[in-house]
């Protein structure tokens, strides 16, 4: 379970925080709200809002229209797809394996 998100100690701090809105969403199987989100993890809605915006726009994230709830977007589904490719074929920073 996550709780506030300490982004002081790192030297990405909003890089921090858009992982850690990432990681929350999860484990939600049916999304989460901007207020929920805000509050699981101890922000600002502002600030949440602004960093949703961003995941959005990326299209890491998805708000439904219909109920105001944040899930995954396609960039990730994409992202994995290539990521479990790579794996497949043993390529990675050390060679084939």
């Amino acid at each position: 379970m996550f709780n506030s998100v300490n982004a002081s100690s790192t030297p990405a701090p909003a890089l921090s925080r858009g992982l850690a809105i990432l990681e929350l969403l999860a484990e939600s199987r049916r999304g989460l709200t901007l207020s929920e989100i805000a509050r699981r993890l101890s922000l600002a809605k502002s600030s949440t809002y602004q960093l949703l915006k961003c995941l959005e726009n990326r299209r890491y994230v998805h708000c439904s229209a219909r109920t105001g709830r944040y899930l995954f977007g396609l960039k990730l589904l994409h992202l994995s797809r290539m990521a479990l490719h790579c794996t497949a074929v043993g390529t990675d920073e050390h060679g084939p394996a």
